[in-house]
C-alpha cells in the first residue's frame, strides 16, 4: 500500500472514530452502513460508494444503502447482482474484483464474515485515482470485521427496543377489554416493528369488526389462495408461502389463547424472502400475546353478554307471566326479538291437529304470499329434524329465485316432549344473526311456550265460562251482565259486540 494511501486511510479511520463516538442511531442497520458509506466516499474522494447484502433464498443480492441512484456508470448492473458465493469462499482471489469503463473504475469487495451473513462493498470512482489492491483488500478486511459488529450491535439494539415494544403492547391489550382497541393495537404494533410489510387480520364472520381496521373474513374452503391461512388456524402453527405471482413472501400467525385460536395475522414482505427464525419466533410470541389479550376481551365481553341476555329471559318471563292475553304476549315476544337481534320479521305458528294457524301479534309478512316457502321449509325441517333452525345464508338452499331474507332462525316450540308450534325469525342480510343469538332465541321460545300454553288455556277457560256447554251459546247470565254493562256504561261494551252476542 502505498505512503499517500496509507496516510488516506489513516485520517478516514481517525474520522470514523469521531463518527462512532457521536453516532447514536445503532439500531438501524441500515442508516449506519450508509453514514459510513458516505465518510468513506468522502475521505476516499470516490464517485459513488454502495453496500449490498446476499439473499440465499433468491441466491442473489440486493441494495442495503448506497451514497446515491445507481448510474450507468458502473460496469456492473446492479439489478442483476447474481453470483457464485460458493466459488468466492474457495479462492480468496475472487473476492475483490475489479472492472474499467471509460474514465470509471469500479471495485467489487465480498466480505464473508460468518456462513449466516455475507455482505458486498462497489466503489465507483474515476481511473486516474490512485486506489491500489492493497487498500482494497485492507478494505476488505477491516470492514469484514466493521461489517460483522455493526450486524451484532444493530440487531442487539433493534431485538431489544423491539422486545420493550412487545412489553408495551402486551400491558396495553391486556388493560383493555374491548376486542376493537385489541385488534388495533396488533396491526400498530407489527407497523412499528416491522413497517416495510403489510397485515391483515383474516378472522371468522361471527366477529363484529371496525371498517378502519385491515380485517378479512377466514374462510373455511380448500381453495389454493386459503390454505395456509386455514392451516395456521386449525393446526395453531405459524405457516410461510410464496407467492410466486405477486413476488412476494407471506407468514400467517395464529392469534392463540388458552381455550383456541381466534384468528390469524396474515404478513406480507415486499419481495419474496426467508423469514429468519429468530423473526418468527418474535412474531409467534407477539401473536400468542394478543391471542391472549383477545381471549380475555372476548370472555368479558361474553359474561356481559350472558348477563345481559338473562336479564333479557327475566324481564320477559316476568311480563308474561302477567296474565296476558295471547295477542299481547305474542306482540310482545316479537317486539322483544326484533329489538334484542335486530330482526325484520317474526312470525308464531302453531299447529291445530294436522293444520298450523298463524298467530295474531306476528309481524304481517307472514300473511303475504312470500311467506309461504320460508313457512313450509320450516315446517318441513321441523317435522323431521324437531331442532332449532339456523341457517346463515337461505340463499345457499332456496329454490328457484332469491329471497327476499336471507338469514333464518327457528325455534320449535315444544311442551311436554310434543312440538306445539314454531317461531320463525328472518333478516334480509345473510349471516346476520349470530350464534349467540341462535342460543337465545332457543331459551326465550322453551321459556314463553309455557307463557303461551297458559293464555290459549286461561281465554278457552273464560269462553266455557260464559257459554252453554251443548248448545255452545252465551249464557243467560253473561247476557243480562252485558245488558246491564251497556245500559250503565255505554261506551265500556261496544254495541258490535254486544248485539252479536245476543244474534248467537
Amino acid at each position: 500500500m502505498k505512503l499517500e494511501e496509507e496516510r488516506v486511510y489513516e485520517a478516514f479511520k481517525q474520522k470514523f472514530f469521531h463518527w462512532f463516538l457521536s453516532y447514536e442511531d445503532y439500531d438501524n442497520f441500515s442508516g449506519v452502513m450508509k453514514e459510513l458509506l458516505l465518510l468513506l466516499k468522502r475521505e476516499l474522494k470516490m464517485e459513488q460508494v454502495s453496500f449490498f447484502m446476499f439473499d440465499p433464498l433468491s441466491k442473489t443480492f440486493y441494495p442495503e444503502a448506497m451514497t446515491g441512484l445507481e448510474t450507468s456508470r458502473s460496469p456492473f448492473d446492479p439489478s442483476d447482482l447474481s453470483v457464485d458465493i460458493a466459488a468466492i469462499a474457495d479462492n480468496e482471489q475472487r473476492a475483490i474484483q475489479i472492472g474499467r469503463d471509460g474514465e470509471y473504475t469500479t471495485a467489487r469487495i465480498f466480505l464473508h464474515p460468518s456462513e449466516e451473513t455475507i455482505g458486498m462493498l462497489q466503489f465507483v470512482y474515476p481511473r486516474h485515482l490512485p486506489i491500489s489492491e492493497q487498500l482494497l483488500k485492507k478494505i476488505k478486511q477491516d470492514f469484514s470485521v466493521l461489517f460483522q459488529k455493526f450486524r451484532l450491535i444493530s440487531q442487539g439494539l433493534s431485538d431489544e427496543k423491539r422486545y420493550e415494544q412487545l412489553h408495551r403492547f402486551a400491558a396495553k391489550i391486556h388493560s383493555s377489554m374491548q376486542i376493537d382497541d385489541v385488534l388495533e393495537e396488533i396491526v400498530n404494533t407489527l407497523k412499528q416493528v416491522y413497517p416495510s410489510f403489510t397485515y391483515h387480520l383474516l378472522l371468522s364472520h361471527d366477529n363484529q369488526h371496525c371498517d378502519y381496521l385491515p380485517i378479512k373474513t377466514l374462510v373455511f374452503d380448500e381453495s389454493a389462495e386459503n390454505t395456509a391461512a386455514l392451516r395456521a388456524f386449525l393446526t395453531g402453527r405459524i405457516q410461510l408461502e410464496d407467492s410466486i405471482s405477486l413476488r412476494r413472501s407471506i407468514l400467517y400467525a395464529p392469534i392463540k389463547g388458552g381455550q383456541g385460536v381466534y384468528g390469524v395475522i396474515q404478513i406480507t414482505a415486499p419481495y419474496i424472502m426467508e423469514f429468519p427464525k429468530k423473526e418468527i419466533n418474535f412474531i409467534s410470541l407477539l401473536a400468542n400475546t394478543a391471542g391472549s389479550a383477545l381471549e380475555n376481551a372476548k370472555l368479558y365481553e361474553q359474561s356481559r353478554r350472558l348477563v345481559a341476555d338473562l336479564q333479557l329471559i327475566n324481564e320477559t318471563m316476568h311480563r308474561l307471566n302477567a296474565n296476558l292475553r295471547l295477542q299481547d304476549a305474542i306482540e310482545f315476544m316479537v317486539n322483544q326479538i326484533k329489538q334484542s337481534f335486530c330482526a325484520d320479521e317474526v312470525g308464531f305458528f302453531m299447529f291445530e291437529g294436522k293444520k298450523r294457524k298463524l298467530l295474531p301479534g306476528s309481524t304481517p309478512f307472514f300473511q303475504s304470499r312470500q311467506a309461504k316457502k320460508y313457512v313450509k321449509f320450516v315446517e318441513k325441517k321441523m317435522k323431521t329434524e324437531s331442532d332449532i333452525i339456523f341457517v346463515g345464508d337461505v340463499h345457499i338452499q332456496w329454490y328457484p329465485a332469491a329471497p327476499i331474507y336471507r338469514s333464518l332462525m327457528a325455534a320449535p316450540m315444544v311442551q311436554n316432549g310434543e312440538i306445539k308450534g314454531f317461531s320463525i325469525v328472518l333478516h334480509h342480510q345473510p349471516y346476520h344473526f349470530t350464534f349467540d343469538m341462535f342460543k337465545l332465541l332457543q331459551s326465550l321460545i322453551q321459556h314463553s311456550t309455557l307463557a303461551f300454553a297458559n293464555a290459549i288455556l286461561r281465554e278457552e277457560l273464560e269462553k266455557l265460562v260464559v257459554t252453554d256447554y251443548l248448545t255452545k251459546l252465551y249464557t243467560r247470565r253473561y247476557l243480562d251482565e252485558q245488558l246491564k254493562t251497556h245500559i250503565s256504561h255505554p261506551n265500556k261494551v261496544k254495541t258490535k259486540d254486544f248485539l252479536f252476542s245476543f244474534s248467537e
